[in-house]
């Protein structure tokens, strides 16, 4: 079990594509900052390609659009995500990160998991 909360990098990335539903998987790039990428499946709009929605607004921009996530900065150097069940006061999945993609691709993936992810 891993805490929704401290997922970063390719392993955020590959939870998030899993929360929509793509078939994911993680694997070793030369040149990456990390050395590892998410790739996509077959079931994805582009297939064998890096997926970085923590750290690529053309990818993660859209996420965040589609499931009106709130971002704001907590003032502390940290940003805060929220994403909401129906209404903005129940239900919300409240999480926090370095950067706004960070704090929102958590928030998503608490959504759908829960505050722990198995893999």
């Amino acid at each position: 079990m891993k805490k929704v909360a401290e997922l970063e990098g390719a392993e955020l990335d590959y939870w998030v594509g899993k929360a929509l539903g793509y078939l994911v998987e993680i694997r070793p790039i030369q040149r990456s900052e990390d050395m590892h990428c998410v790739r996509l499946g077959v079931r994805s709009a582009t297939p064998d390609t890096a997926f970085r929605p923590s750290l690529d607004w053309a990818t993660g921009g859209p996420i965040i659009e589609q499931q009106r996530i709130h971002i704001t900065d907590d003032y502390t150097g940290e940003w805060e995500a929220a994403w909401f069940d129906d209404h903005p006061y129940t239900n919300a999945c409240v999480y926090f990160g370095p950067t706004p993609l960070i704090a929102a691709m958590r928030a998503f993936v608490a959504s759908r998991f829960g505050s722990e992810v198995t893999k």
